[in-house]
């Protein structure tokens, strides 16, 4: 039977106890006076020497279990509980020695998993950065030390604003702004990028994104990953410069061709038999569409390099809506459709381009148009939403497929299926129209079912009393800084 601590401690108490009383009454009885004076000095020495002995044979296991604790205190996990004692006290050092093992396990695992996360991110081409709460770098993996140009032991524990310094354009672009989760602005530092400030001096363009992240702890973090796109950003400059270059060049030849077409049109059409006149004809909607792509296609040009031109002012939009519905008319006509038009004779005024946000209505009306089906139906709308004026263009044509919708704004994409049949465009219209609108800060969308019709549609906010008398404001000064400018003429 095991006996605890406190049980061993009374039993010896007990037997020391009784046999001081035993030497005690053995010596009165059997010795003189003197003799069981010294007899007891002696049994006192004896039971005291007895009592040391089993103290040290109770306190040795609980100084070794102390000493050990404290090794483990200290992070000595390799300490060992080896306490033999046969009772609680050997319990509880069994208890350690487990809960030893478990920390060792659970250190091994941790070590392990830091070894595979820490290759993890060796092995990443992107660049790498984990914040904590407060925005100080707590990693930094290989690929962002050859982006940035810092090591990564200069750079942990310092703010990241301390050590990478963002810049779109001049601007200094801090933490908190790149990090924001709303949708735009995401999509921004994702795509077009900002430019950072390396260690040398350099400068290089990355596209980056950053995300909120969760530790073990229950605390709160961020990732930044980042990728260099400065050759990107150099082969897409390449490729505008050419474009650019390629739809200038084309415009001589083609303003010749437009123009003796037209006169052969005027002058010689009389003189040509049927089959004639439709080849000129070809020849003059060919040239036009032509065109209609080098204006596209140096709009393209404008909008990436940023330089597209928008010449904002109050402006009413039924003229534009209704010259828009005009030139397609004709068109429309030939397939046997019918435009209705749902437009009030006034409209809230925006602030913006009348010319540009023309093009974007000619834009809707004649992709509507070109895939509706003879006979169909095409409807204009304009209205006002709360404080904002919509611009509405419905038809019940063949729709567009959910796969392809969200690509519809975005240079170049043309819709597979069924709509590639009725195709005439190059994909630009829609994306110009976006860059329009946006440019107005409004809303661009489309809503379709495959084989009920589309709605496309944008938003724009409608001008305030202020905004228009700023505009008015501005607009007087920039003509009298005009006529200041103006030289005198001489009489």
């Amino acid at each position: 039977m095991k006996l605890t601590v406190q049980e061993k401690i009374l039993i010896s108490f007990v037997f020391l106890l009784s046999l001081l009383l035993l030497a005690v009454a053995f010596g009165y009885s059997v010795f003189s006076a003197s003799i069981f004076l010294k007899s007891l000095i002696v049994a006192f020495v004896v039971i005291i020497l007895l009592a040391v002995i089993l103290s040290i044979k109770i306190t040795k296991p609980l100084s070794k279990l102390r000493e050990s604790a404290e090794s483990l205190e200290n992070g000595q996990l390799s300490t060992k509980f080896n306490i033999e004692s046969d009772d609680e006290i050997e319990t509880i050092s069994g208890s350690f020695t487990n809960i030893v093992k478990q920390l060792l396990r659970e250190e091994k695992t941790l070590t392990h998993n830091k070894i595979e996360t820490e290759a993890l991110l060796k092995s990443l081409t992107d660049g790498v950065i984990t914040l904590d709460e407060k925005g100080n770098i707590i990693a930094f993996n290989k690929a962002a030390e050859e982006t940035s140009g810092f090591a990564a032991s200069a750079v942990i524990g310092k703010n990241i604003d301390e050590v990478l310094h963002f810049y779109d354009a001049l601007a200094l672009v801090p933490f908190f702004v790149y990090n924001q989760q709303k949708e735009e602005v995401v999509k921004k530092f994702r795509e077009k990028g900002l430019n950072l400030n390396r260690a040398d001096g350099t400068k290089v363009r990355l596209a980056l994104t950053t995300s909120p992240v969760v530790f073990e702890d229950k605390k709160t973090g961020f990732i930044v990953a980042f990728h260099d796109i400065s050759k990107e950003e150099e082969l897409e400059e390449m490729k505008l410069d050419f474009v650019s270059i390629a739809a200038h060049e084309l415009r001589t030849p083609l303003t010749a061709i437009r123009g003796y077409t037209s006169i052969l049109e005027m002058q010689n059409s009389k003189e040509l038999n049927q089959s004639g006149k439709e080849l000129l004809k070809r020849l003059v909607i060919s040239s036009e569409n032509l065109g209609n792509l080098v204006e596209n296609l140096l709009s393209v040009s404008r909008i990436e390099k940023s330089i597209f031109s928008i010449n904002m002012k109050p402006s009413d939009l039924v003229p534009a809506i209704k010259t828009a519905v005009d030139n397609v008319r004709p068109q429309a006509t030939v397939k046997q459709q019918t435009i209705t038009v749902m437009v009030p004779d006034q409209l809230p005024v925006v602030l913006g381009d009348v010319f540009r946000l023309g093009q974007v209505i000619l834009n809707f009306i004649a992709n509507a148009v070109n895939y509706t089906q003879k006979g169909g139906v095409i409807t204009v709308k304009a209205e006002r939403k709360d404080s904002t004026l919509q611009v509405s263009v419905i038809d019940n044509g063949q729709g567009i497929p959910k796969a392809s919708q969200e690509k519809l704004f975005t240079k170049f994409f043309r819709a597979s299926g069924a709509l590639e049949s009725g195709a005439k465009g190059t994909g630009l219209g829609l994306y110009i129209s976006k860059s329009i609108i946006e440019s107005h800060k409004g809303k661009i969308w489309v809503e379709s079912e495959e084989g009920k019709g589309s709605t496309f549609a944008f938003s724009l906010p409608i001008a305030s009393a202020s905004d228009i008398e700023t505009y008015e404001k501005t607009h007087n000064q920039t003509v009298a800084q005009m006529l200041t400018n103006q030289p005198v003429s001489k009489t």
